[in-house]
């Protein structure tokens, strides 16, 4: 599925009674918007991103890439001392350490992620303690919604996708209502879909009911 045969669909299945170029438009923001809603309603495993890159001496900021939305790990790699750094929330970060330039520069082990104005809004990770070299840094992130990505989704988001998009082709809160039900029950299968590899292998053993198998010196169940 990609943006030209789901917008001809959606303009197919529209109850809105829009003609001509005014469908076609509706028929634009209702991808931008549906998709978005399914992308941001999950951590889907097509979302993550990885940037590496490295550390400035004596600055306290490295900048994020363009496409980030929210922050999953970050790894700074040495010979000597690989870590991974600890992320706190921004309020958590400033009570902690309120000027991390009055501390010796260093390998950093803590960060705070900000979206800076002052810097034409882009986001930037801030380290404690600050960088004493250039450090290898690994960023794993998950990326922000674009349409671009509409082909190369999962086939189990499809569902969720088109589902969410028609809801807003519907000219009647009724027919909105339905697709909008459809489009849960979706997201929730898409969901189920995406998580399965990351679930725990399921063992003899785990239920104590039926522990037959443990060797931890129990007594074996009756059963």
């Amino acid at each position: 599925m990609d943006v030209a045969n789901l917008k001809n669909y959606l303009m197919s299945i529209s109850t809105s009674g829009l003609k001509d170029d005014k469908l076609g438009k509706l028929a634009d923001t209702a991808i931008e918007i549906g998709f978005a809603a399914v992308w941001g309603a999950y951590r889907w495993k097509v979302k993550r991103r990885q940037k590496d890159t490295t550390t400035i001496a004596a600055q306290a900021y490295t900048e994020l890439p363009a496409d980030f939305e929210s922050i999953r790990g970050v790894v700074i790699k040495t010979a000597s001392l690989p870590c991974l750094v600890d992320i706190q929330e921004e309020e958590s970060f400033d009570r902690s350490f309120p000027y991390p330039a009055n501390f010796q520069n260093s390998q950093p082990t803590t960060c705070k992620i900000v979206k800076t104005e002052s810097a034409g809004e882009k986001w930037r990770i801030y380290w404690f303690r600050i960088p004493d070299q250039a450090y290898n840094v690994s960023i794993i992130y998950d990326g922000t919604s674009d349409t671009a990505y509409l082909g190369k989704i999962p086939s189990y988001m499809e569902q969720a996708v088109l589902e969410r998009c028609a809801a807003l082709m519907q000219g009647t809160a009724e027919a909105r209502l339905a697709f909008m039900q459809s489009a849960q029950a979706a997201l929730q299968t898409a969901i189920f879909s995406d998580r399965t590899s990351n679930e725990l292998t399921m063992r003899f053993g785990v239920d104590p009911g039926w522990d037959d198998y443990s060797d931890s010196g129990r007594s074996r169940s009756s059963i």
